[in-house]
């Protein structure tokens, strides 16, 4: 998962550049500019995967989706509803797409950008997209890793 720099935390999106792009069914997908520049990731206290601290470039303004795919964005998109029947799923149009493999996300990011109606400009913006959102692990304690 992709974690914002801590400004946009603190600034809130109020600050930030959003596009909002219309999905199969009319289904909206926020996308919010990351902007180029330094930012400090990382901790010196806390869990052991946080650390070090150290400084990260972003090269280039790049978007990403502003929530977690949600369970109605990946139906648009796919049509299949990888969460049916399984455990601890909330069933709601607005809840997170869960129990989506590594290969399955890269699959919605490659559909989205080929489905795009909104120019090359968006397909190109939308290949930036990493279903990043969709890999969270249903129960909330981190992204699924892709597998080896």
């Amino acid at each position: 998962v992709v974690e914002l720099p801590v400004a946009l935390y603190d600034e809130g999106c109020d600050s930030c550049t959003t596009e909002t792009f219309s999905l199969p069914g009319s289904v909206p997908l926020t996308m919010v500019d990351i902007p180029a520049g330094t930012f400090t990731m990382g901790t010196r206290v806390g869990e052991a995967n946080e650390a070090p601290v150290r400084n990260v470039t972003i090269y280039r303004v790049f978007q990403l989706g502003l929530t977690e795919i949600t369970q109605a964005q990946w139906i648009a998109v796919m049509g299949t509803t990888p969460w049916s029947g399984e455990s601890y799923v909330l069933d709601d149009a607005n809840a997170p797409a869960t129990y989506v493999s590594w290969e399955d996300a890269q699959s919605f990011a490659q559909a989205l950008s080929a489905s795009s109606t909104n120019g090359a400009g968006a397909s190109q913006t939308m290949r930036y997209m990493v279903a990043s959102a969709s890999m969270r692990h249903p129960s909330g304690t981190g992204p699924v890793q892709p597998s080896q």
